[in-house]
């Protein structure tokens, strides 16, 4: 069942969890150099690697032959949230 639903998911979409997951979770020991409050940190390295998602988007959208697809985002969000659970769970600095 579980391999079912790996073949229905776009390897594109799998690609954006991953890079987002990465990306949030290299950003973070940066951001927390300048402020001591995880959540703060954590949020700004959210909203850092939803905007460089977004700013993909927004560049294949110019770029002929390619669209802005919401499913990417959503691919992205949920890389985040991944990091997230990462950065929590094994405590990042």
């Amino acid at each position: 069942m579980l391999k079912k639903l790996i073949n229905k998911i776009d390897k594109d979409k799998i690609i954006h969890s991953y890079i987002s997951t990465i990306l949030t979770c290299l950003i973070y020991p940066f951001i927390k150099l300048l402020f001591e409050n995880v959540n703060v940190c954590v949020i700004i390295s959210a909203v850092i690697v939803l905007l460089i998602g977004i700013g993909k988007e927004l560049l294949d959208r110019r770029t002929e032959g390619n669209q802005f697809e919401i499913k990417d985002i959503i691919a992205d969000i949920i890389g985040i949230f991944i990091a997230i659970i990462i950065i929590y769970c094994f405590n990042i600095e």
